[in-house]
């Protein structure tokens, strides 16, 4: 039996530029089981919103375009779905929380009239019914005077209470996935750990699947089951949670742990990766990490590596690996 919800398969997503099209997500391939977490993590431009914005069919238009590539949710391929069916998905069965809520919220609207928008498009619900709902929603995520905040505007709002309302819309429908893009970026820590919570519980109890983008590794260590590291548009390392953290096998995934914040003795400095993240446009040949990497040898400048099982179900794409 088929446990996968979502298979992202080869999906190549780019830019047209003057120059040609540009590759920010070049190649890559996941799976997310049915009530399972995977978490994205990265460096900023590495791919991982684009990724997500694929999967959505919402890549900025004109430039943005899918080039190649399927995404098979619950074995229907979005790419080849209508528009009209792809705006059913969205927001029903596929939702959305953005990094920014004050960018993706209407501000002309209250917070109460934009959920029950959602509710009125793919529930169907009308008047009181809506109303009651969207209240509810709101009470559900936690909000204080549930009732008074749905008649509020965004920019009334705090950052923590803005978040809270975007996952209440995203929520309305009883999605099958949730893709949650930096939720928590900008949020103080104790607003962070709630929204966190709040995520966590509603997996729990609707047995909803999530794609958790972040650049904080602590943040993937209490959310996700697996984990994808990307770099410069591809996927270098793909393995459990514990895999990642306890055995990590790219020198880039190295990188990232040796660099967190964690307790340091005293006189320690903070590691950090050596060099840039190069151009989208101007990419090394070879492998990507090349010019970062203090184990390069000569093929990793030749040849780009192809992503292989180490273990079982532990992906790496590095020559030292191969």
């Amino acid at each position: 039996m088929n446990t996968s919800l979502i298979e992202v398969q080869d999906l190549v997503s780019s830019f047209r530029s003057p120059a040609g099209p540009t590759r920010v997500v070049d190649g890559i391939s996941f799976t997310i089981p049915k009530g399972k977490v995977l978490g994205m993590v990265g460096e900023s431009g590495c791919g991982k919103s684009i990724t997500s914005l694929s999967i959505m069919r919402l890549l900025p238009q004109p430039n943005g375009f899918i080039e190649s590539g399927r995404i098979l949710f619950d074995g229907t391929d979005l790419l080849e779905l209508s528009l009209e069916r792809m705006e059913n998905i969205r927001g029903n069965e596929i939702a959305m929380v953005f990094q920014e809520p004050m960018t993706a919220l209407n501000p002309i609207f209250s917070v109460g009239e934009q959920i029950g928008e959602v509710l009125q498009t793919h529930r169907g619900m009308k008047g009181r019914d809506k109303k009651e709902k969207a209240v509810e929603l709101l009470r559900l995520v936690g909000i204080p005077r549930p009732d008074r905040i749905a008649e509020e505007y965004p920019h009334q709002l705090s950052g923590g209470m803005r978040q809270r309302v975007m996952i209440a819309m995203a929520l309305s429908c009883d999605p099958k996935l949730l893709i949650a893009d930096e939720p928590t970026t900008a949020l103080d820590v104790t607003i962070q750990i709630q929204i966190l919570d709040l995520i966590r519980d509603f997996k729990d109890k609707l047995g909803t699947s999530i794609l958790f983008i972040t650049h904080d590794l602590g943040v993937i260590a209490e959310m996700a089951d697996e984990v994808a590291v990307m770099y410069l548009g591809k996927i270098v390392e793909l393995a459990s949670v514990c895999d990642i953290f306890d055995h990590p096998s790219h020198p880039y995934t190295k990188g990232l742990m040796e660099s967190r914040l964690v307790k340091k003795r005293k006189g320690d400095s903070l590691i950090c990766i050596p060099g840039m993240v190069p151009s989208l446009t101007n990419k090394p040949k070879g492998c990507a990490f090349s010019p970062r990497c203090s184990d390069c040898m000569d093929i990793c400048r030749r040849e780009s590596p192809e992503l292989k099982e180490i273990s079982p179900a532990h992906f790496v794409r590095c020559w030292l690996s191969n």
